[in-house]
């Protein structure tokens, strides 16, 4: 009977111990795939969010190809401008030392050449063309930048010199000092600017001053063709950095400022 017995326990020992893995072994199966599932909703999230992202990033990379090219054509504009601007400078003084000569002749020991009328009169239209050529240039300088959105500063520069034109002072009595920037083969052209000469000739400058021969500056630039205008840097001499920037303000409804 007992070891009828002892065999009874031991059958029942073995079964609650095949049991116990059996538990054993389907909680770590329903684990595993819980695990497995939220792997993969990780992996659906982070597959959503990478197809998102892509067009952001597309955009942007186009975005970042339109801007260079812009800057690239802007560059090559200006470039022929200022090519132009050269050429037509010295045509126009060859012009003029012809007309000032009292005989309309190039005199040798002048350091001159004898022109035919036929010969002028190509230059004279090839001077016209160039200067077309300028205008065209600095309105298709305008539409580029008006289609990028340039905000304040789409007007192109004004073709008198390249780069910018004046260095505006700003005292601390709210007054202002202008001193020119172009270089002595633009002077020619600056002079023909109203106010512009005048304005860095004046010294130290009230506002007001500085607002009526800035705005005759502002008005030539206003009726070319394309309309354009200037660009000037500003600097302050004083410490006080809300006055400056009320000056700054003032002087940007005539210039294109920069700092």
């Amino acid at each position: 009977m007992l070891p009828a017995r002892k065999a009874d326990a031991l059958a029942a020992a073995e079964a609650q111990l095949r049991l116990r893995k059996e538990r054993i072994h389907t909680m770590m199966l329903i684990e595993l795939l819980a695990l497995l599932v939220f792997m993969a909703m990780g992996f659906a999230f982070v597959s959503r969010d990478e197809a998102l992202a892509n067009p952001v990033r597309d955009r942007i990379a186009r975005l970042e190809n339109l801007v260079a090219e812009r800057d690239r054509r802007i560059a090559e504009l200006e470039s022929q401008a200022r090519s132009l601007e050269a050429y037509n400078r010295e045509l126009a003084e060859s012009l003029r030392r012809l007309i000032d000569d009292p005989d309309r002749k190039l005199r040798a020991n002048a350091g001159l050449v004898m022109l035919p009328k036929a010969r002028l009169d190509e230059l004279v239209a090839e001077n016209r063309n160039k200067t077309e050529l300028i205008a065209a240039r600095q309105l298709e300088n305008k539409q580029l930048r008006d289609r990028l959105g340039r905000g304040g500063s789409d007007l192109p520069n004004c073709p008198v010199a390249s780069g910018r034109i004046v260095e505006i002072q700003a005292y601390g009595d709210g007054g202002y000092g202008v001193t020119p920037l172009w270089s002595a083969d633009a002077a020619p052209a600056a002079s023909r600017v109203p106010g512009l000469v005048a304005l860095t000739r004046a010294g130290r400058l009230s506002r007001a001053e500085f607002g009526r021969f800035a705005a005759q500056v502002k008005a030539w630039g206003a009726t070319q063709t394309p309309a354009c205008i200037f660009r000037a840097r500003i600097v302050e001499r004083h410490g006080n950095i809300e006055r400056f920037k009320q000056q700054r303000r003032f002087a940007d409804q005539y210039f294109y400022t920069a700092w």
